[in-house]
Formats: C-alpha cells, sequence, structure tokens
C-alpha cells in the first residue's frame, strides 16, 4: 500500500508542478505583450509627455515658418534690387534723351511726371512678380523746393493693393498712393483717398540710411523695417528699401517693397494643431524681448495676441516662453538674415496659446486615469 500512496503523492506534485509553470507561462507572455504595446504607444507617442509631444510639434513648425518668412524676404530683396537696377538704367536713359541733368528734375513737375511715367512699367511688373502689397521708388529731386521741408520731399511713385483679398496678383486693383496727379492720370490709375504727390523720406525709416549708402553692393544697402504705420492712413507695414544708383554709382533715390498687416495675415494663415492654433510672426527681438508693437502677425483667429505691448522671453527644456504677465505662450524662434534700419533684427516666431496647451496637457491626464 506504501508504494501506492507515494505514487499518487508524486503524481500530485508532478501535477501541481505542471500548472505552476503553466501559470507562470501565461503570466510571463501576458507581460511580453504588455510590453509590446507600451514600447508601440511610446515609439508612436501616443504615451509621451504633452510638453515633449509639443516640443516635437514645435520644432517642425518653426522650421517651416522660417523657411516660409526667409523666402519671402529674400525673393523680395532680389526683385526689389532688379528692378532698382532696371530704374536707374532707365533714369540715366532719360536723362540723356533731354539733355539734362539729374538735378534739373528739381523744380520742373512736367518733367517729373514724363519721368514718373517712363519708371512706372519696372515699378508695376514687379508689382504683379513679387508677394507684396505694394511696391514704391523715390527719387532725391522734388517739384517744389520752396514748400516747408521740401527736403523731406521724393518725386516718385507709390503703387498699392486696394482690398486685398487672398487671390493672384493680376485679380487686385491696383491704386496710386503716391505719385503726381498728371501721371496717375495717364496711366488711368485710381488714385488713393490719402494720395499725395510726393512721398514724404522723413516718414520711411531707413530711407535716409538708404540713399546715403556709399557701397556699390545693392544687396549691402537694403534695409528691412519693423511695423510702422504708412503715412496718413491706418494701416500699418513692414517696408524694405534699396539704393537706387545711376550709371556712375552714384545713388538717386530709393525703391522697395511693402508688405501690409492684411497682407501678412492672409499669407500666413493659423496651423490647426492638437495643442491649440500655431500662430506665425515677424518680429523684433531685443535681447529677452519681442516686441509686439513692432511685429507683423499672421491670423490670430480667436486668439489674445495683438502688436501691442512685449513679451519677455524665457527658455525652458522642451519650449520658449514669451509672456507680458497677463498672457503666456509658448513656442520657438529664429533670427532672420535680414537687415534691419534701427540694428534690431527680426525673427521667425511660432507660438501657441498657454492655456489652450494646458488644456490638452490636463485633458491627457484624465484620459489615462480613465
Amino acid at each position: 500500500m506504501r508504494p501506492i500512496r507515494e505514487a499518487i503523492q508524486k503524481k500530485r506534485a508532478a501535477g501541481s508542478s505542471m500548472g505552476l509553470r503553466l501559470l507562470l507561462y501565461w503570466f510571463t507572455m501576458v507581460l511580453l505583450l504588455m510590453a509590446a504595446i507600451l514600447s508601440t504607444l511610446m515609439a508612436t507617442g501616443v504615451l509621451s509627455h504633452p510638453a515633449h509631444q509639443l516640443s516635437g510639434t514645435l520644432d517642425i513648425q518653426q522650421r517651416n515658418t522660417y523657411a516660409a518668412l526667409d523666402s519671402q524676404m529674400d525673393a523680395l530683396t532680389a526683385q526689389s534690387m532688379a528692378m532698382s537696377e532696371k530704374l536707374g538704367k532707365e533714369l540715366d536713359a532719360f536723362l540723356a534723351a533731354k539733355g539734362i541733368a539729374f538735378d534739373e528734375l528739381n523744380n520742373n513737375p512736367d518733367t517729373i511726371a514724363e519721368l514718373e511715367k517712363r519708371l512706372y512699367t519696372p515699378l508695376s511688373n514687379t508689382l504683379g512678380a513679387a508677394s507684396c502689397s505694394g511696391i514704391f521708388f523715390g527719387l532725391n529731386v522734388t517739384a517744389n523746393t520752396s514748400l516747408p521741408n521740401a527736403e523731406d520731399f521724393r518725386a516718385g511713385l507709390y503703387l498699392r493693393y486696394s482690398g486685398l483679398q487672398p487671390t493672384v496678383a493680376s485679380e487686385q486693383d491696383v491704386i496710386c498712393f503716391r505719385g503726381a496727379a498728371e501721371t496717375a492720370r495717364s496711366l488711368q490709375l485710381q488714385m488713393h483717398n490719402r494720395w499725395n504727390p510726393e512721398l514724404n523720406a522723413a516718414l520711411i525709416p531707413g530711407s535716409d540710411q538708404v540713399t546715403a549708402y556709399q557701397g556699390s553692393r545693392l544687396a549691402d544697402g537694403c534695409l528691412w523695417t519693423k511695423r510702422t504705420e504708412l503715412p496718413d492712413t491706418w494701416e500699418q507695414v513692414m517696408l524694405l528699401c534699396v539704393p537706387i544708383l545711376d550709371g556712375g554709382g552714384t545713388v538717386r533715390g530709393f525703391c522697395g517693397a511693402e508688405i501690409s498687416d492684411l497682407y501678412f495675415s492672409l499669407s500666413h494663415n493659423i496651423v490647426p494643431s492638437a495643442f491649440g492654433n500655431i500662430l506665425t510672426l515677424a518680429a523684433p527681438i531685443d535681447g529677452d524681448s519681442l516686441l509686439l508693437s513692432g511685429a507683423m502677425l499672421g491670423a490670430a483667429d480667436g486668439s489674445r495676441l495683438t502688436a501691442n505691448g512685449i513679451l519677455h522671453i524665457s527658455d525652458g527644456k522642451y519650449y520658449t516662453t514669451y509672456s507680458d504677465g497677463k498672457n503666456t505662450y509658448l513656442g520657438r524662434h529664429q533670427l532672420l538674415d535680414s537687415a534691419t534700419w534701427d540694428g534690431i533684427p527680426l525673427a521667425a516666431v511660432t507660438l501657441v496659446p498657454d492655456g489652450t496647451f494646458r488644456s490638452y496637457e490636463k485633458g491627457s491626464q484624465i484620459a489615462w486615469f480613465l
């Protein structure tokens, strides 16, 4: 009997051992499956920390923002330089045909109007091809040197789009903002309701520096402004100024392009994301301060961001914080390679409102808790 009982006990022990091994096997398989799922979720970013997720999104969008702004400003600079060269050549040809010196254009409104008509074509062609809202030139002469502050006035043309729409240039209406009345009438151009016959160089930041340029390379004489008020209007614009050189290398005036705040907002839409709408800015950065008062803002639907005040910049592990004490934004910025009239560099900026990111962050925490 004893041998039989021992045999039964051995079978029971063997059965228990087999069950335990089977249990351990299934437990190990479950752990491996869970590890595989977790690894997949982490690899796809589902389990990433929200701040880390935001960092990746901002990095991608900042590259896009910088590329778009850098390309637009580089293209405008190249087109304005080409326009400057054409204007210089046409000016030389006109003076030669008339048999007069440049300074003899002063106090000669009829000849100035005739010259403006000749220079209209390179101006109009550049406006039609460029990504801007306006184009202009001003020569260092005036139709009436006896007027008060006559030293600030520049004979020239300033063409702008009227009633901007997100459409192609050929479908926009062009109006004359500055230029001789005779020039506008002969070219059948509608005149702006704040029209004046000449440009006021004192109201165009950097124009004095451009006309005082002593170099031979146009690229070294180009200057951008930050956001500034367009004279006699409620509009805000960013301007590019380029010297106009005659055949002898003497600066005879300036020309350039305008990007209005409306044109900029139409050109740079918000980018939807899980963290909130991503905003685009071209803004001056002075040390650790982003100067909103000098910034061009892309579309800002639903955002409290306005072109007023200063955002103080502080770097963080996952993103940079921009705050004025009341409103806070998270984002990135990178300085643009464009010279400015006041020496304060412009930057391409990508921002997300802090509030919308915090809502996403809380939502993520609740979802994982549930």
